[in-house]
């Protein structure tokens, strides 16, 4: 599997702040390739992590390019 991990410094993420398709959004996309997408926010420590985990296909298994297509934004 593929782990990404990104990190920073802010002020993370208000409690108040109303929900909107951001991180819904990456983890719906991470869902659709077979992954997980997580959100860490530790209570005491400023920003926010967040962490994809991916599965790897064997280059057998992989789409041809005209698959792939529209699929990066």
């Amino acid at each position: 599997a593929l782990r990404l991990t990104i990190s920073d410094d802010g002020s993370g993420i208000s409690p108040a702040a109303s929900p909107g398709f951001g991180i819904s959004g990456m983890r719906e996309r991470a869902a659709s390739a077979g992954g997980t997408l997580e959100v860490i926010q530790r209570p005491g420590q400023k920003g926010v992590t967040v962490v994809a985990m991916l599965p790897v296909r064997s280059s057998s298994e992989a789409p041809a390019p005209a698959e792939l297509r529209g699929t990066l934004q």
